[in-house]
């Protein structure tokens, strides 16, 4: 159909309006016949072509429809929902833009028939309904708008991306530590955004369907400052406030337990507590995993040595421990090992368990930062916690064990767990050569820690520390050659056993003291105590 044949269809209108007018000086019985006429004049749904032209009074937002074609006025409305669409968004986060669109963020076109519910104004009813709806324009103008959907769940979603993004967290100043040196590095501010501001400054503009310029928002920063100034490490001591070192087997059946030692000690050194901070042991280890480089050794568990992960973290646990009490820290959790250790004094150990969650913890009570510094150098491990010294120069600390109890509780207990090892050596011979020992036998202690201060070399101050530290009896493992007669059962009471006790205790205290244990028990003399169970099978086994 041509765009002429517009006139066509009105001046068809016009004949059915006269006509109309014309029957109304007939009768009712005749009126009634042209209602019946009228209604025959009703025409049927047409399908209407882009190339019609639109009359005048139609407008879509800022667009007048006036002399426009279908397709012209599809082309024009398209375009303005377009740039509605993909008009410019600048979000200014602290200097840094950020660019999108609001068809990026969630925002559609929720007419797009705009122009279909335009036209229809004119294709409705009949021939007369239609020429009166033309002419009717001219007074009663018919104004659509393009509406948008803007998702407000999505806008939400993106300005908290944006804040997730450009959110920093307060750096406070910290040091590091190379060739012996402390180096400062400054803290840094923190910068926090509001997503409701964000979402509320978004959504006005982007429902707005009569302005297609580009949106531009800055939202509020809000800066924190650092609680501390890089010059509270201007005051680090050059020595450590405490410092640690123990010793362990560097045999090659003890490779894994050494590396866990190791990797611990690494994971530990650098860290960086200000005052009042707590300290958590396991924090500064990692995760205990074998996918964190941790292998399994030897550790206790329910009164026996077994294989787990991370067996001999404890020990670089017990290291930081002493060096937490030469520092003088407060001890906020420790727990002692459920059987003894050979690598510091009874009472003086900690033990953590990651499987439990079972932690040493700890606080910087002072009022300046602490730095740890940890690290292995072949059969040792260091812990040194530096920081500022604020004790008097002629104030000194030490800590002392003190044993109460030492004995192998139960009569029938069994000093070892003797199995057979066919790799052993065959033969006759010393039963040194026809055996290994595995696990050392544990005896059951109990001990005590003190601390006691001295000034000017005088004791001034003596305090219990920790509480009663109980260690279980365990009996040790012994492989055997399958050809060895060795007697490694029990003693008859009062005699042998007695006897291998005085034994042990002999070769650790260099006299014979029987089964008690003097108080000045050292970590030097407990590290031999393999070589004295090595003796006293040499003693059952002739």
């Amino acid at each position: 159909m041509k765009r002429y044949q517009w006139k066509k269809w009105l001046i068809g209108a016009a004949i059915s309006v006269m006509a109309v007018g014309s029957l109304a000086y007939a009768s009712s019985e005749e009126t009634q016949s042209s209602e019946t006429s009228e209604s025959t004049l009703e025409a049927p749904q047409i399908e209407w072509e882009d190339e019609w032209v639109i009359p005048e009074g139609i407008s879509i937002g800022q667009i007048d429809l006036k002399g426009m074609t279908v397709a012209d006025a599809k082309t024009a409305v398209n375009k303005l929902a377009d740039q509605l669409l993909n008009r410019e968004i600048t979000v200014d986060m602290n200097g840094k833009e950020y660019k999108t669109t609001p068809k990026d963020v969630g925002v559609t076109w929720a007419n797009p028939q705009v122009v279909d519910e335009a036209f229809s104004h004119m294709t409705k009813g009949n021939f007369v309904k239609r020429y009166k709806n033309q002419v009717d324009l001219k007074t009663e103008p018919v104004a659509l708008n393009i509406q948008l959907n803007v998702n407000e769940q999505a806008v939400t979603n993106y300005a908290q991306s944006l804040v997730d993004a450009c959110t920093v967290q307060v750096v406070e100043p910290s040091v590091t530590r190379s060739n012996g040196k402390f180096q400062v590095v400054e803290g840094k501010n923190g910068a926090a955004f509001n997503v409701e501001e964000i979402k509320t400054a978004l959504l006005t503009p982007l429902g707005d369907v009569t302005n297609t310029d580009a949106i531009s928002i800055k939202p509020t920063v809000t800066e924190t400052k650092p609680q501390y100034a890089a010059d509270i490490f201007s005051h680090f001591s050059e020595q450590p406030l405490g410092s640690c070192t123990t010793k362990f087997n560097t045999a090659a059946s003890e490779a894994n337990r050494c590396t866990n030692i190791e990797l611990s000690a690494n994971n530990m050194n650098g860290h960086v507590f200000m005052p009042g901070e707590e300290i958590s042991t396991l924090a500064m280890f990692g995760d205990v995993t074998e996918a964190n480089g941790y292998k399994s050794a030897g550790t206790y568990s329910n009164g026996k040595v077994v294989d787990g992960i991370g067996g001999g973290i404890c020990q670089t646990t017990t290291t930081l421990y002493d060096a937490v009490l030469a520092a003088e820290l407060e001890v906020v959790y420790r727990r002692n090992h459920s059987m003894m250790v050979d690598y510091v004094d009874p009472a003086k150990d900690a033990t953590v368990d990651y499987a439990s969650g079972s932690d040493f913890k700890f606080k910087n009570n002072t009022d300046y930062p602490i730095y740890i510094e940890s690290y292995r150098n072949d059969n040792t491990v260091t812990v040194n916690i530096y920081g500022t010294e604020t004790r008097p120069a002629n104030r000194k600390v030490e800590y002392v064990s003190k044993i109460l109890e030492y004995s192998f509780p139960e009569e029938n207990a069994p000093f070892f767990e003797v199995r057979v090892d066919p790799s052993i050596k065959m033969g006759w011979g010393w039963p040194s050569e026809k055996h290994r020992v595995a696990v050392n036998c544990h005896p059951q202690v109990q001990a005590e820690l003190y601390k006691n201060v001295y000034v000017d070399g005088q004791l001034t101050e003596q305090t219990q520390i920790g509480g009663l530290n109980k260690y279980r009896y365990s009996s040790g493992v012994i492989y055997v050659a399958r050809d060895t007669q060795v007697s490694v059962v029990d003693p008859a009471p009062g005699t042998n056993k007695q006897r291998v006790l005085s034994l042990y205790l002999t070769f650790l205290d260099g006299e014979t003291v029987g089964p008690e244990v003097p108080a000045d028990w050292s970590k030097q003399k407990l590290a031999q105590h393999e070589a004295a169970l090595q003796q006293k099978m040499k003693e059952l086994g002739r």
